[in-house]
């Protein structure tokens, strides 16, 4: 967690490996859930948390109801996987709104490119609804498959002082 006088922001990046390659390795993907659940549930509800990372997981134009009120979203993968209802429910539970396509607002775009195969699988996910999602698909064009995502965080100052005149 980073402190900003008292109140802190917790930061976290996930990789989850598709559900193909857990089973490849023998990983049981409940006990993949567990952990993850486990880990993001010490995150104290009542500070800012940041999510992001490559989840493997396709949501389509779904959103998180938060608090009985759901958030449109729009995304150029209209696509989702059996892992979805799993990460909408993770996101109610935190109170985490989805930022990718979050309207109004661009659709979110594809965030993994390999050959013709295009999905939307990162995401950056908070509770701090005054944040806004940018890409840029050029900054990692040749180094990686995924697409650079990110957000700012406004911080207030802990105190604001004024020069001194001495008189």
């Amino acid at each position: 967690p980073i402190n900003k006088g008292g109140d802190k922001i917790w930061i976290g990046n996930i990789y989850l490996p598709p559900v193909i390659s857990q089973q490849k390795r023998g990983i049981d993907e409940t006990i993949t859930r567990s952990l993850i659940e486990d880990t993001i549930g010490s995150f104290p509800p009542q500070e800012t948390t940041v999510m992001c990372g490559d989840w493997n997981t396709r949501i389509g134009d779904l959103a998180p109801t938060i608090d009985d009120i759901s958030t449109a979203r729009l995304s150029d993968d209209k696509q989702t996987s059996p892992r979805t209802r799993w990460l909408l429910d993770l996101c109610e539970q935190q109170g985490w709104l989805i930022l990718n396509g979050v309207q109004p607002g661009p659709p979110a775009c594809t965030t993994f490119r390999r050959g013709e195969d295009r999905s939307c699988i990162d995401f950056i996910m908070t509770n701090k609804y005054s944040c806004k999602i940018q890409y840029d698909p050029t900054t990692l064009m040749g180094l990686s498959d995924h697409v650079f995502l990110k957000t700012t965080v406004d911080i207030p100052y802990l105190t604001s002082r004024r020069p001194t005149q001495d008189r």
